[in-house]
């Protein structure tokens, strides 16, 4: 394995909590050939600082201030555009890899020429840092365009040069929006081990004017199901049912149900399938029609609604608590 230099982006603003924790966590890889480029988004706190500290301790790590709050998706640009790496990846002030994270994305990238990006399960953890759960990627590039779980990756510089920078009007889905537009270049791979941690806390963006990242999310689905559709005929099986019900939206009612379940072989099409459609748009959505469309596949599937509504009451509850917002 030839020694590629991997750029990695690290967008801050008011970080000093965990920042040490996640500049550190490069510097631990077992990869070593790698720069880090600190992005401070004009921070008001001991940011910059620490910063400072790193980079005067390691040559590869570098800084970059800006002068006023720029945003993620324009900090990431930033970062990038002095970037020298022939693979590419950011994180998050908040967030930290594990150990061999680098040195087993970029083995997969060397050993499969036709993968445009890997990318990784990862562990959830709280604010304290205690682990809660691992979160799994799917392998299927049907899940890969639906969702938008992907964390921990690594990808060609070469390509992303080719496909442009991250949309900075996309802000709180710029990652999603820039991984459908590698997906249309080359292929993703999947680690099914969890190499990263992320952290859950009030001030993270997935806590952040989180309607209106659900309305983005759709939007940019419904953009670009079209382009993957054509690009792969045979995911038009697989896919349909997502289109038919996005295109339902918030109208998804019973009789909307039976049509489907109509067009999909008189009601015996995969109900499993169907199901994990209808769980995400419930949880992206919060429309009890996708509930109550749940309950019509069966008495198993009545049980499996009734836990759903319970786990998401109690998250939204918890959502709803700590959104306050928070700048990047």
């Amino acid at each position: 394995m030839h020694k590629a230099k991997v750029s990695v982006i690290l967008p801050v603003y008011n970080g000093e909590k965990f920042l040490r924790e996640s500049i550190q966590s490069v510097i631990d890889q077992s990869y070593e050939d790698w720069e880090l480029i600190l992005v401070n988004d004009a921070s008001t706190d001991s940011t910059q600082a620490i910063c400072e500290e790193y980079v005067a301790k390691d040559k590869r790590i570098h800084l970059i201030n800006n002068q006023t709050n720029q945003k993620l998706p324009k900090s990431l640009n930033i970062g990038f555009s002095k970037a020298s790496g022939e693979y590419y990846t950011w994180t998050s002030d908040d967030n930290y890899y594990k150990i061999e994270a680098l040195e087993k994305m970029v083995r997969v990238l060397q050993t499969k020429e036709h993968i445009a990006m890997v990318c990784c399960d990862y562990d959830i953890i709280n604010e304290e840092g205690k682990f809660q759960y691992v979160r799994k990627i799917s392998p299927k590039l049907e899940d890969y365009i639906t969702q938008s779980y992907v964390t921990c990756f690594l990808y060609r510089a070469n390509i992303a040069k080719k496909i442009g920078k991250y949309d900075e009007d996309k802000f709180y889905i710029e990652d999603y929006d820039f991984f459908l537009r590698l997906g249309l270049e080359g292929e993703f791979s999947v680690l099914n081990e969890s190499l990263y941690a992320y952290r859950q806390h009030s001030k993270s963006l997935s806590f952040i004017d989180k309607k209106m990242a659900r309305k983005r999310y759709h939007q940019i689905t419904a953009l670009y199901l079209p382009l993957y559709l054509k690009k792969y005929p045979n995911l038009k099986k697989n896919l349909h049912l997502f289109s038919q019900i996005q295109y339902y939206g918030k109208a998804f009612n019973n009789q909307a149900l039976k049509e489907i379940l109509t067009a999909h072989g008189g009601g015996h099409c995969n109900k499993t399938q169907l199901y994990e459609l209808l769980k995400d748009f419930y949880k992206t959505t919060r429309n009890k029609n996708y509930l109550k469309a749940i309950k019509k596949l069966g008495i198993f599937y009545k049980l499996k609604a009734a836990l759903l509504k319970a786990k998401m009451k109690k998250t939204w509850q918890k959502e709803d608590i700590e959104d306050g917002g928070g700048d990047i």
